[in-house]
């Protein structure tokens, strides 16, 4: 597992990408105890157990957590992470609906891909040009696609929106 830095309040970047580290992530990764934290890489480990708890304050840009083995919901604190750019938590077996990310209003990349996600896609900011990348692929969501999000579609910054293997529907028929 990952030893406890939480004493390094000055810590900017923890990246730990394709270990074989295991046992849950540690809260005080997110929990404001690090208030200066900006990027978390902890993709493709063997991590277990669910998403910590969002604190504020909290700085964080981009959070990576994908090809693990976390289960549960993404955490409805999520909202208290307003600054974030890249937002991975594919590859799990996380579940439930994916929250609101329309107040992420810097949001540039969403994927939760691979999953076992319920409910309808989730809403997005779409008022900033800054969304470029959506991949919800491969989860279990259904209901209509938001308005915004089937009209982000057609923006010239958008790169791409992935929704394949879910059972949605358009909102604008």
């Amino acid at each position: 597992s990952i030893p406890d830095l939480s004493n390094l309040v000055n810590l900017e970047t923890f990246i730990a990408k394709k270990n074989s580290f295991t046992g849950e992530i540690p809260g005080w990764l997110f929990d404001g105890t690090m208030p200066n934290i900006n990027l978390v890489d902890l993709a493709w480990n063997k991590f277990t157990g669910s998403l910590p708890e969002f604190g504020k304050p909290n700085n964080l840009k981009a959070l990576q957590v994908d090809g693990n083995k976390l289960t549960g919901k993404v955490p409805a604190s999520v909202k208290n992470i307003e600054s974030i750019k890249d937002f991975v938590v594919g590859w799990n077996k996380l579940e439930g609906e994916i929250p609101d990310r329309s107040d992420m209003h810097q949001l540039r990349y969403l994927r939760a891909n691979d999953n076992n996600c319920t409910g309808a896609p989730p809403i997005v900011d779409i008022s900033k040009k800054s969304l470029q990348f959506i991949y919800m692929q491969n989860n279990n969501l259904t209901g209509e696609v938001p308005k915004g999000l089937s009209k982000l579609a057609y923006r010239p910054e958008c790169r791409e929106i992935d929704l394949r293997n879910n059972d949605c529907s358009d909102s604008d028929r």
